[in-house]
């Protein structure tokens, strides 16, 4: 088998550069729309040979050298970068593409052509697509172990110092709705990714994946994709979809999952905040704040996914997004939702959150204990709390205005808190002020005197709301580069 070779494509209507070394190879191909397929033979050429690909006029293109390392057309090109493996002196078939306009890569378990656009491009279509994989042998799959913490944590600055599987790792290896690999080449770790099953494994999120940047492009990621794809297949038996959640940062991956069959069932707007302890100011509960949060158990947040009338009006979409995982509205789903680092607060009609009335619940402080020093892991989560008294019963329930799902952890650099907000439409601003007055509270009983990013997604409330109630709250600085929304790809298994 040959070596992975470098190979560098520019896109222009009628002509391709292509850069080939070792033995070379002679393509032909059938044009059909914008797809191609390739056969291939063999021919023996000087290593790193400059090729060019004409369009022939019977419909065919065929390969000849060229005397130049790159070739430019009148017309603007698009540059395409990638690595193909070859066996036997040939390249495998490629795969038809969609016609996708922002696709720059599409890598897949049986996909190694990772085609990457010129970034003053705006829109294109790409002519090459997809090569099946062949597995690189050198390189080793894996389950992850704890004792691999230290190496996948290093494998690479994922935004900016603020990784989550600093404080997640041992979660995400020892959890047994987790299945956690490693890539490895002799016996160094360069790859690590996952899949959580949620939905009580009707849905596999992936999740984490990363790859040492000095093995990037070479087939890594398909080999642990693949591993995690067979893992799916056959170990996970209730599965009926694939999902992904990605933010705008990652609008160029739109094209991958689009190829791979992923199409987009859920967005969330949202802004990320940087919490400052120096320019905090607390909210008056009661003078400013006639609506109150209260945080809520387990079994009372199962009743709410019980409660058909509620969920409609909550939640249209009848899913939520926390911390960039999806989950439907079901009761397997609640000791993901409220465990160790996370949990729930609503807030109700006026009726039953006034502190006169009858039925007014009264709201009670964290009670829940989280590792406080931002270079300590958090310990694996719990199932669910369990003592806390029950207030919310089949009266009350009906009358949840808002529910915001808190999710929290310490990284290398600043603790982030994730706060995703559901209301009914048309609810007023002070549920909102009343669920950020809660929640920045449990922020600084976990992470007392540090900063934290404040991250929020938020649904049918205004974003000058939310905007205005933060910086009520002293709240003022956003963090730099912020996402503006989350977005869900899902893929059906079949």
């Amino acid at each position: 088998m040959l070596k992975v070779q470098r190979m560098l494509l520019v896109r222009q209507p009628r002509a391709y550069l292509a850069r080939l070394g070792n033995d070379g190879v002679t393509i032909s191909a059938k044009r059909h729309d914008f797809s191609r397929q390739f056969t291939t033979t063999s021919l023996s050429g000087a290593s790193c040979s400059n090729l060019v690909l004409h369009q022939a006029p019977t419909n065919c293109v065929s390969l000849s050298k060229a005397p130049s390392a790159r070739f430019f057309h009148k017309e603007s090109p698009v540059n395409f970068t990638g690595y193909f493996r070859t066996a036997s002196h040939g390249f495998p078939p490629f795969r038809a593409f969609t016609d996708n306009p922002f696709s720059r890569t599409a890598p897949s378990a049986c996909g190694l052509l990772a085609a990457q656009s010129d970034p003053s491009c705006q829109t294109f279509h790409p002519a090459v697509r997809k090569v099946s994989y062949v597995p690189n042998k050198e390189v080793h799959i894996r389950k992850a172990l704890l004792s691999d913490r230290e190496t996948v944590c290093g494998l690479g600055d994922i935004d900016g110092g603020q990784d989550y599987v600093y404080a997640l790792y041992d979660e995400f290896v020892t959890h047994p709705d987790s299945y956690a690999i490693v890539a490895t080449l002799n016996d160094v770790v360069i790859g690590f990714a996952m899949v959580t099953a949620l939905d009580g494994g009707r849905t596999i999120m992936r999740r984490a994946s990363r790859v040492n940047e000095n093995y990037r492009k070479r087939g890594v990621f398909l080999a642990m994709k693949a591993e995690l794809d067979r893992y799916i297949s056959e170990d996970c038996p209730k599965i009926e979809q694939s999902a992904v959640c990605k933010c705008d940062k990652d609008d160029y991956m739109i094209g991958m999952y689009a190829d791979q069959g992923y199409y987009e069932t859920y967005r969330r707007e949202g802004i990320q905040m940087i919490f400052k302890p120096a320019t905090y100011q607390a909210i008056n509960r009661w003078d400013e704040q006639p609506i109150e949060a209260r945080e809520i158990t387990a079994d009372e947040l199962s009743l709410l996914f019980r409660t058909a009338d509620v969920k409609k009006k909550l939640f249209p979409s009848d899913r939520l997004l926390n911390f960039y995982l999806p989950y439907h509205l079901i009761e397997e789903n609640v000791r993901h939702l409220i465990c160790e680092r996370g949990g729930v607060f609503v807030s109700f009609e006026d009726a039953y959150s006034s502190p006169e009335s009858s039925l007014y619940l009264k709201s009670h402080k964290p009670h829940k204990e989280v590792l406080k020093k931002s270079d300590i892991p958090m310990p694996p989560s719990r199932d669910a709390q369990t003592n806390v008294g029950d207030c919310l019963d089949a009266v009350s329930v009906d009358n949840v205005t808002m529910a915001s799902f808190y999710y929290c952890y310490p990284t290398l650099k600043r603790p982030c808190y994730f706060l995703d907000v559901y209301a009914r439409p048309g609810t007023s601003r002070d549920h909102f002020r009343a669920h950020l007055h809660q929640n920045l509270s449990v922020l600084r009983h976990y992470f007392p005197d540090q900063e934290a990013i404040l991250a929020l997604t938020f649904e049918s409330i205004p974003s000058d709301n939310v905007m205005l109630s933060l910086h009520e709250a002293g709240i003022v600085d956003v963090k730099p580069e912020p996402e503006k929304y989350q977005v869900l790809f899902e893929h059906d298994w079949k």
